[in-house]
């Protein structure tokens, strides 16, 4: 049967295409309406010139299975895979927004929010890999920031099921065998993994490499391994250590330096063993600053020690303030004083909340507001611990972790920030 031409209003069993979107050289890309739910989709197809590929439909599939055993707000949403007339296509989700190749193009992103973006990438991923599917495949042109701030992964076209020990697949999902054997190069030059380039089998640590090459790039506006040729691009990958971001930008802290350098060792023994290690530690960067969560140099791990308790920063400050010779006036010292001075059994347990605040998961911060709520019961004038409770709200709120509804979310955080600044109206946190 002849391959049906998409123009507008062309329909695709119960879909009407409207307007192309896009085009690539495994895909034409359309936004279309779905007539039976009556909501706008995205439709993807084979160019003509494919659609009597054998490979190049499997991969096609295989892109779709892919897609369909995952469920997460980081990664692409499938609603629909068929064929019409000769024309076999997958529905997913309408996207608005740009991908992150094109908002790199002005430059480098401010580093909190590559921290940020890579925090909600590092999800999606830790959601594909826990299903046992590695992408192979990531670079900036198959990662989405959409209008509404999210992060979608998207194009597993090259996705690969990952097999345990005992020969079963890691996921229930139907899939179709994957047709690349070793010593095949698959991926795209400039992010691909040491491992990839040598033609030797990927797996979850080689996405974090790729991961490594993308936050690099957001960091400093500079792909991780440059040259005038594809071959030059392996070999360097291969051979070289690219500079540290914070050298390109120096408000970049060490921290995320150390991090970028672990995503991007030659060896996947030496890197993240998981992108699920990545997401709370690009988070704490994030929200807590440079000099808070610190990172144990080689190990990407928080370090044993950590910053001295309050008491301790105030007699730093106090000592400051003698050796300049700086007069406070009785209303400052109070100040100064005010935030550090919680009761002994209070203090410990916002200590703990903020342990579990910083690992940036659903658990953690549920965890954290008990912390937070038990501090407060010890001691009601505790404004940290008010402040410590509406972050935990405020992220409970949030799209990327969807633990409670916004509307049930946001009143309690403004509540709370606006009870720790009636305790102490220059407290940081609270504002």
């Amino acid at each position: 049967m002849p391959r049906v031409t998409l123009v507008s209003r062309t329909l695709l069993d119960r879909y009407e295409v409207l307007a192309p979107l896009g085009a690539g050289g495994m895909g034409e890309v359309y936004r279309a309406k779905d007539l039976r739910l009556g909501r706008e989709v995205a439709i993807k197809v084979l160019p003509e010139e494919l659609s009597d590929n054998a490979e190049a439909l499997a991969r096609f599939e295989r892109e779709a299975r892919a897609i369909a055993a995952l469920s997460h707000p980081n990664l692409l949403a499938i609603y629909d895979f068929g064929a019409d007339r000769g024309v076999s296509f997958a529905v997913t989700e309408l996207l608005r927004g740009q991908t992150l190749r094109a908002a790199l193009a002005p430059g480098a992103l401010p580093w909190r929010k590559a921290a940020d973006l890579g925090a909600a990438l590092a999800e999606g991923l830790a959601a594909a890999h826990s299903r046992g599917i590695v992408h192979r495949d990531l670079k900036p042109d198959n990662v989405f920031l959409t209008s509404e701030g999210r992060v979608k992964i998207l194009d597993f076209g090259l996705a690969r099921w990952v097999r345990d020990d005992s020969g079963e697949e890691a996921t229930s999902a139907p899939t179709t065998p994957d047709p690349t054997r070793p010593g095949t190069v698959l991926g795209t030059v400039g992010y691909m993994a040491p491992e990839q380039v040598r033609g030797e089998a990927a797996d979850a640590r080689s996405d974090i490499f790729a991961f490594g090459c993308l936050l690099h790039e957001m960091l400093t506006g500079k792909p991780a391994f440059t040259g005038s040729s594809a071959f030059d691009r392996m070999a360097a990958i291969l051979r070289d250590d690219p500079p540290s971001p914070s050298r390109e930008s120096p408000d970049v802290p060490a921290e995320l330096d150390r991090v970028v350098a672990r995503c991007l060792e030659k060896s996947p023994a030496r890197r993240f063993a998981s992108a699920a290690e990545l997401a709370p530690l690009l988070s704490g960067l994030s929200s807590a600053g440079a000099s808070d969560p610190t990172i144990a140099a080689g190990s990407g791990v928080r370090s044993a020690t950590r910053r001295a308790p309050r008491v301790k920063s105030l007699a730093i400050a106090r000592e400051i303030t003698t050796n300049l010779k700086v007069t406070l006036q009785p209303e400052q010292k109070k100040r100064l004083a005010r935030r550090y001075e919680a009761d002994k059994e209070a203090y410990p347990l916002y200590l703990k909340g903020r342990y579990h605040w910083n690992k940036a998961t659903i658990p953690g911060l549920k965890k954290a507001l008990e912390y937070f709520e038990q501090a407060i019961e010890k001691d009601p004038a505790y404004g940290l611990a008010w402040a410590g409770v509406s972050d935990c709200y405020a992220m409970l709120g949030m799209d990327r972790y969807a633990a409670l509804p916004p509307k049930e979310a946001y009143p309690k955080a403004k509540a709370a920030a606006r009870k720790a600044l009636e305790i102490d109206d220059a407290l940081a946190e609270g504002h």
